[in-house]
């Protein structure tokens, strides 16, 4: 699916609700509390990560799905501690 812009106004906030649920699917888990908010130039992610790899594939899924622009990447990447972290 496809979501377009008319004159640089997102037209619904179902439309955007709907793009957001695609790429939570899309993303199988990679962004936690993955959010798209509207705003009058484009949209904004939001969200957690563990990696940068996680935020970076979220734009990228964002870009292929939507002609939309991305007004800016918010994700906030939180590395998970391992188990060998505790040893030091």
């Amino acid at each position: 699916m496809d979501y377009t812009a008319n004159d640089g106004v997102i037209q619904s906030a179902l439309g955007i609700r709907q793009l957001e649920t695609q790429l939570k699917r899309e993303l199988a888990g990679k962004v936690a509390e993955l959010q798209l908010v509207p705003r009058e130039r484009g949209l904004v992610l939001r969200g957690f990560s563990a990696s940068f790899y996680g935020k970076q594939l979220a734009q990228q899924t964002l870009m292929a799905a939507t002609n939309l622009p991305l007004v800016a990447n918010e994700i906030e990447v939180h590395p998970r501690k391992s188990r060998f972290d505790e040893l030091d």
